[in-house]
């Protein structure tokens, strides 16, 4: 079932706000399961899995966008590529890891 962390966050909120769980899980389509273990305070993967990324949220869009570009131009960047431009994104920040 595909739903998005906003959708999830207004269904905790209308449970706070006295909406029963069950009924929220229907109304927002979020499994029970899912809100009830974010009622217990489980973090979204997304959150959990934060610390092993190397580069930023806004700087893994920059970088799709600019793949994006490149496809439409008929060239598609290679995993090499794409591997040094995010290097760069890490050495501009000071970091020496390699992606």
């Amino acid at each position: 079932m595909k739903y998005s962390e906003e959708r999830l966050q207004e269904a905790l909120l209308a449970i706070e706000n006295c909406l029963p769980v069950t009924k929220a899980s229907k109304e927002y389509g979020i499994p029970r399961g899912t809100l009830r273990h974010r009622i217990e305070g489980a973090i979204s993967l997304k959150e959990r899995d934060s610390h092993q990324k190397l580069i930023s949220d806004y700087e893994e869009t920059c970088l799709a966008h600019w793949i994006e570009v490149q496809v439409m131009f008929g060239q598609p960047p290679t995993h090499q590529t794409v591997r040094l431009a995010a290097e760069s994104y890490l050495k501009a920040a000071g970091d020496t890891r390699k992606p």
